[in-house]
């Protein structure tokens, strides 16, 4: 998922500034390219604050991709366009929100603990041997089919405590709908960069 932005560049100077500037156009891709960087950088700044009550999210892979070289970074430079973003399988889910269904589960498990929700584990990886968790169906909600809930409190490593009086750890749902979260993006501060210190560096040959 890429986002990309159109300019329009206008120029007014003497004649060496239009010097300048034809030079300039003949090699439009150092502009491109800091252009690029800058929406990414922008992005990975908003990451954390957009997706900061989003637990269910792995912000940090997210984020990770954004950065040049990183795994799903997509970065394209030609003459006319910079088309940069990510290729992540959630990435357009949370720029746009939409409805989240299970692809081969019966369920999606949706952790209600902040500190498994972080670190993204799953029941299965919570509870591999499957007799910590126990079921409880829901009748109430349209998408919510149950719960998967502790009876007895559970000492992860000495330091982390979980569970006990039946308390409910995931949510499983038959689908869930996500507000869009946009963070790709050119803000106001973002043209103003380009705008006051990208273009007219391009324009001197810096």
């Amino acid at each position: 998922m890429a986002t990309g932005l159109n300019m329009t560049m206008s120029i007014t100077g003497d004649r060496e500034m239009f010097e300048r500037a034809s030079k300039a156009f003949r090699n439009p891709k150092p502009l491109m390219r800091k252009v690029g960087t800058q929406a990414l950088s922008s992005a990975v700044r908003r990451l954390p604050q957009v997706l900061k009550s989003e637990g269910a999210i792995r912000t940090g892979r997210l984020g990770a991709s954004l950065a040049p070289g990183g795994e799903g970074n997509v970065f394209e430079i030609n003459d006319l366009t910079a088309l940069v973003g990510t290729n992540l399988p959630y990435a357009a889910q949370v720029q746009f929100g939409g409805t989240i269904v299970p692809r081969e589960a019966k369920a999606l498990a949706i952790p209600l603990d902040d500190r498994i929700a972080r670190q993204g584990i799953g029941p299965r990886e919570f509870d591999p041997s499957g007799e910590l968790l126990r079921f409880v169906p829901v009748k109430s909600s349209p998408n919510i089919i149950g719960l998967l809930v502790m009876d007895e409190e559970v000492d992860f490593g000495g330091t982390l405590k979980f569970g006990g009086n039946g308390e409910a750890m995931y949510a499983l749902a038959q689908w869930v709908t996500q507000e869009a979260r946009p963070y790709l993006y050119f803000s106001d501060e973002d043209r103003r960069a380009i705008n006051e210190e990208l273009v007219p560096a391009w324009l001197e040959g810096r």
